[in-house]
């Protein structure tokens, strides 16, 4: 994995806004660079409505993991994203490998997904996607902008782009040691 862009900030240099400000304006650079290409993908820190808010009216496709306590739309009504996830129907398993704290690991997960909505864009289609595994007293659930997250092909690539990430958490880990 070769970073696209790596920036470091401090709270106490001159001009400082906010660090969501920050982060905004390396997306911003990032979508500009690859021409508005690519996905983005974000752990449970984004879930907030200021990154919605930017992906949406950027329309920048996007994966994040939620915490669990946000409220979505759904055909039944508002309801939080974790009660929503205890009902989701994980029509799918598999086995997935990927690298955690320097360690391979195998484990089987199954997963779904349900059609969703953000409160404050309803008029906006998402899918959230469940995924849960042995051991885990929560699912994961990541929130996307990907509409074609129905057929087990398109859910898997949700799921495998976001087990990606962690693999941008090691190369973060081996940066900071090699500083």
């Amino acid at each position: 994995i070769v970073p696209l862009r790596m920036t470091m900030w401090s709270a106490k240099e001159d001009g400082f806004t906010r660090e969501n400000d920050k982060v905004l304006g390396v997306i911003r650079d990032v979508a500009r660079e690859c021409e508005r290409r690519g996905i983005y993908v974000y752990d449970r820190g984004g879930d907030g409505n200021w990154l919605f808010d930017f992906f949406i009216a950027e329309g920048l496709d996007f994966i994040v993991r939620l915490v669990g306590d946000r409220h979505l739309l759904h055909w039944n009504g508002k309801r939080l994203a974790e009660d929503l996830a205890g009902d989701c129907e994980m029509k799918y398993r598999q086995r997935v490998t990927f690298k955690s704290h320097g360690k391979e690991l195998e484990v089987p997960i199954e997963y779904g997904s349900l059609p969703v909505r953000l409160p404050d864009h309803p008029g906006v289609e998402l899918r959230l996607v469940v995924v849960k595994w042995p051991g885990s007293e929560k699912p994961m659930m990541l929130l996307t902008t990907l509409r074609a997250a129905r057929s087990r092909r398109s859910l898997q690539q949700v799921v495998e782009g976001y087990l990606t990430r962690w693999r941008v958490e090691e190369t973060i880990r081996f940066v900071k040691q090699a500083y």
